[in-house]
């Protein structure tokens, strides 16, 4: 048996097939990347860019943020710096304990001397010691309007004419903040009724 496998002989055709496949597998083993075709300097100098540009919109934004916060820092100190100021105003005001009219007296001399923040206290400590008297509340409205507190304002006529209705000149000065807020309806509502119940054309100089 071993003579016959010995003897036996492979065709034509058979060899060339096995021949073909040691070629392709030697072929295969033999297979080099050429690495001075690749374009290694090219592809490290745009790794280096990118690198470069997320570094930089990193820092970018850290110091945005940075900023943005010093400025939120500053606003709230400025904020507290006021109210601290406002509130030492008030007790200073407060402390002098006088009567309703007093204090829209005072308010009045205070907003002459261009002194709106204490005109503003001292107005609003009038309509606390008599919270039932219209021209404390009158008086209160013309102040804001002053300082160009106009929504405070308006709010300060209507508690005027809750007091008392028909009081043609606090519907007029109501008609005067209403134009100074744009608000055209509540404004022509309002000079209806000043003129309905009279007013004084001097109060809004």
């Amino acid at each position: 048996m071993r003579d016959h496998i010995k003897s036996y002989k492979l065709s034509p055709q058979l060899q060339a097939e096995i021949v073909y496949a040691r070629q392709a597998v030697s072929a295969k083993n033999s297979i080099k990347i050429n690495w001075s075709r690749f374009p290694v300097k090219s592809v490290l100098i745009g790794l280096l860019a990118v690198v470069i540009i997320l570094s930089g919109y990193a820092g970018t934004k850290k110091v945005y943020q940075k900023v943005a916060y010093h400025r939120q820092q500053e606003a709230i100190k400025v904020q507290e710096e006021v109210a601290k100021r406002i509130e030492a105003i008030r007790q200073e005001v407060a402390n002098k304990n006088l009567s309703s009219q007093d204090y829209l007296v005072l308010s009045q001399k205070y907003l002459q001397s261009g002194d709106g923040d204490r005109a503003q206290i001292a107005a609003e400590l009038s309509t606390q010691k008599d919270p039932n008297w219209r021209d404390a509340f009158v008086n209160l409205g013309r102040v804001y309007m002053s300082v160009n507190q106009f929504d405070k304002a308006k709010d300060a006529f209507r508690n005027a004419i809750a007091i008392d209705p028909i009081y043609g000149n606090s519907h007029y000065l109501l008609y005067l903040a209403y134009q100074e807020s744009r608000d055209t309806d509540g404004a022509k509502q309002e000079l209806t009724k000043a003129k309905k119940f009279g007013f004084d054309l001097e109060i809004g100089g």
